[in-house]
């Protein structure tokens, strides 16, 4: 792959990041409580609240989804999942997660009252 060097080019975002950082700050000590137990902690820090959307793209651009590499012009990067957890700070846990199908709001609501934190709210 080659490297694409960085230009004012823009990505169009649907949402932006501090979307994501107001729903972790409003979150009840209960969800927050569920969150640690998890080993998230760290995510209650997030603190990006935009991303200046030519070098979202810049990134796009220099990404190999096939091999899992990012070019920097000067060397490759190998994108693995140990990499991303010790830059993101994530644990890495045996737990699989898998895809969920997708639901309608109101397949959210009847899930709600199955999760067992849900009944400290």
């Amino acid at each position: 792959m080659n490297y694409l060097a960085i230009s004012k080019e823009r990505l169009r975002m649907r949402i932006q990041p501090c979307h994501l950082c107001n729903l972790i700050n409003d979150l009840s000590k209960a969800h927050i409580t569920v969150v640690e137990q998890m080993c998230f902690a760290s995510v209650r820090h997030l603190k990006v609240f935009n991303i200046p959307t030519y070098f979202g793209l810049w990134l796009l651009k220099n990404y190999d989804h096939k091999t899992n590499t990012f070019n920097m012009g000067t060397r490759v990067v190998n994108i693995t999942r140990e990499l991303f957890r010790d830059v993101m700070g994530i644990p890495m846990g045996s737990t699989q997660v898998s895809k969920m199908k997708r639901m309608n709001l109101d397949s959210r609501i009847l899930m709600l009252n199955e999760i067992p934190f849900c009944e400290a709210l």
